[in-house]
């Protein structure tokens, strides 16, 4: 009976050999957990960039602690950033291990960064609903936000350890426990830079015998890849990569293999220090993630949308074949989804992370005024009478301060009473079409209002997130039809004709803000209509298919909308797979090249026109300041833009006035080229 026992002591072992440092960081953390209920002390904040050892510290920190109470567990990947479902999810712990409410116990949230914009509600909301004894450690790449370090309340109830990387002399001690020889410690350093991740991925190279590449500079990523020993171990870390989590099914299905092989893989995959284990299968660490795929998308687009592409069929056909787990499937539809172009172009370029939540009272004013403001006179009433009937239906966005900056109104339509339907004739005639025109008896769900407080129906975060709720309704809630308002524009006209939407024939009502028009999509076939949708968004986003036969010809681009197609691509110019996206692709200045030629190759001239751009304004000496501006900010760039300010030694405020200017140069400039071609 105590060989499970024994295995596991032996395996913590194992691990614990290789810890250390991090005594000062260990202690903290054991005063922090160990104190009284009645001293101050609420939550802790453990920060660092990826790969400096925060869960390696946590880990270690359960093994020695003294602390007697329960110690819950949360990893923020499996958590949507939404208070429900967090909270959901904090109890679902609690019951699983048996901890009342009331109960003293410490909660460990891991990678909060997922989380990042719901601090506010931790602190406002969350923790003061606590009970005495209810400890909370964060521990997550961003610092914590300033009101944990300024606002009276939480002065004394908040403490912070950021994690440094390797000293020189702990760089040693584990080289000497991994047992490398003294006369690759220099090296290490450099290459390493103290960062334990590429320490250990060093040695473990070392450890095979394999010594260093000549090039000091080459990431730790393409040290990782030189160690492999043949292409399917590369092969099965890429596809770990693309998707959410990996299982051994998955893992055949996306590389194609015999069970034998795919077992070895999946094998060897869990072995590696850099991949976790998770309840749903393998993982890897974040940095690895971001280095593969950042690879793929630089030097085999291709390959990555096509790994992507297998795996959405294996969910697909999961989902077809009504397995457990639906909405585990679903969330892993979704993070495939997590760049195409309707996702992407539908968030600004420098928008704050938001969140999802339900309204809360304080709410209504904000949400009134945005109405009141877009929308016509009556409206506001309209809205908290739908609200009323529905109260699932609005939701808010937020941003990280909590702040209320839009909302969406997602309805069920053939379940609103009669006089509501006789208060609002859009919903009345909505829900015509679908019973008359199309037929149909089952639900029928309208993205009735949504709307960013600035921006109205433009193009912003509020979109993305309504986006995925409607999306995540149509392959969850199966609906009959799925129905949007959307601004009539260019822009949205350009998205509707890319994704197949038909226009429904109604009449919008009066706005002050961006005229209407009404989408919809029939998902009535079968039961697996919704998902198949999903995969048809994701394919043809990556050029994988062609249109429906029912869509048009995109419609080319007003000035507006091509200015900020360009935008786009200045800020997508390392990003060959989102450059296959851009509207741009549509316009004549690339059509010039080739009507026939497929997206690929297309974006690949994109990235080129943009280049040879900057090329002829570095050779003018009155444009020079120009090129290198955007070159150091989209073509070569800098991590942050007061970094490339600071690589141009120039003040922020100088280089943000040199930005636009050259931004605005080159659009005048690419625009008259449309305009002649178009004439021509």
């Amino acid at each position: 009976m105590s060989q499970p026992i024994d295995l596991a002591n032996r395996l913590n072992r194992n691990r614990r050999r290789f810890l250390v440092g991090r005594h000062r960081e260990k202690a903290a953390m054991e005063a922090f957990a160990t104190a009284s209920p009645t001293q101050p002390g609420l939550v802790i904040h453990v920060c660092a960039p990826g790969g400096v050892g925060k869960t390696t510290l946590l880990k270690d920190f359960l093994q020695d602690t003294r602390y007697d109470s329960p110690i819950l567990w949360l990893d923020a990947r499996n958590v949507p950033p939404n208070p429900a479902l967090l909270a959901g999810a904090i109890q679902a712990l609690r019951e699983e291990q048996g901890v009342g409410h009331a109960q003293p116990h410490l909660l460990i949230i891991d990678t909060f960064e997922c989380l990042a914009p719901m601090e506010g509600w931790l602190r406002e909301i969350f923790i003061p609903s606590q009970s005495l004894g209810f400890r909370l450690i964060l521990s997550g790449r961003n610092p914590p936000a300033l009101e944990w370090r300024t606002d009276p309340v939480w002065i004394d109830e908040h403490s912070q350890i950021t994690l440094s990387p390797f000293t020189d002399t702990e760089v040693n001690e584990y080289l000497a426990l991994r047992g490398i020889d003294n006369a690759g410690f220099d090296r290490a350093r450099q290459f390493a830079r103290g960062n334990p991740l590429a320490l250990a991925l060093y040695s473990d190279s070392m450890g095979r015998d394999e010594g260093l590449s000549d090039s000091l500079a080459r990431s730790w990523h393409q040290r990782l890849v030189d160690s492999l020993e043949d292409s399917r171990q590369r092969a099965a870390l890429e596809a770990c990569c693309v998707v959410r989590h990996i299982d051994e099914p998955m893992l055949a299905s996306m590389l194609r293999l015999e069970h034998s092989e795919a077992n070895f893989l999946f094998g060897w995959l869990a072995s590696q220090s850099y991949i976790e284990t998770g309840n749903s299968g393998l993982f890897p660490h974040d940095l690895l993630r971001q280095a593969f795929t950042g690879e793929l998308r630089q030097r085999q687009p291709n390959r990555l949308i096509e790994l992507g592409d297998r795996a959405f069929t294996y969910v697909h056909d999961r989902l077809e074949q009504g397995v457990e787990n639906r909405l585990g499937l679903i969330q892993d539809a979704f993070f495939l989804l997590r760049d195409i172009d309707i996702q992407q172009n539908m968030s600004e370029s420098n928008s704050i992370t938001v969140y999802v939540d339900s309204i809360r009272p304080a709410d209504w004013p904000t949400i009134d005024n945005m109405v009141r403001r877009f929308e016509s006179d009556g409206t506001v009433d309209l809205v908290h009478q739908l609200h009323a009937s529905q109260p699932e239906s609005l939701t808010v966005v937020r941003d990280s301060t909590d702040k209320a900056i839009g909302f969406f109104q997602i309805l069920s339509v053939d379940r609103l009473p009669a006089h509501l339907l006789e208060a609002d004739p859009v919903c009345a005639e909505f829900l015509s079409m679908a019973r008359q025109t199309l037929k149909h008896s089952g639900s029928v769900i309208l993205n009735r209002f949504w709307m960013h407080g600035d921006q109205d129906m433009a193009a912003s975060s509020v979109y993305t997130q309504a986006f995925s709720h409607v999306a995540f309704l149509s392959v969850s809630a199966t609906p009959a039809v799925m129905g949007s308002i959307q601004g009539d524009t260019a822009e949205w006209r350009q998205a509707q004709a890319r994704f197949g939407h038909p226009e429904a024939p109604i009449q919008a009502a009066e706005r002050r803000g961006t005229p209407a028009m009404f989408i919809y999509q029939d998902l009535s076939a079968n039961a697996r209509a919704g998902i198949n949708w999903l995969r048809h968004a994701y394919r043809h986003a990556f050029s994988l298919e062609g249109l429906p036969a029912t869509t048009t010809t995109e419609p080319l681009p007003d000035q507006k909308a091509f200015k900020s197609a360009l935008r786009q691509a200045f800020r997508s110019a390392t990003r060959l797979d989102r450059l296959q996206s851009n509207a741009l692709l549509d316009c004549k200045l690339l059509l010039q090249h080739g009507p026939d030629q497929d997206r690929v190759t297309r974006a690949q001239q994109l990235r080129h026109l943009l280049e040879t751009t900057c090329e002829r304004l570095e050779a003018q000496a009155t444009t020079l300041n120009h090129a290198r501006v955007l070159q150091s900010t989209y073509l070569r760039p800098a991590p942050s833009q007061q970094a490339a300010a600071d690589r141009l030694a120039l003040s922020y405020a100088t280089y943000r006035r040199r930005l636009t200017e050259a931004l605005k140069l080159v659009e005048s400039e690419w625009w008259a080229e449309e305009l002649k071609l178009r004439e021509n």
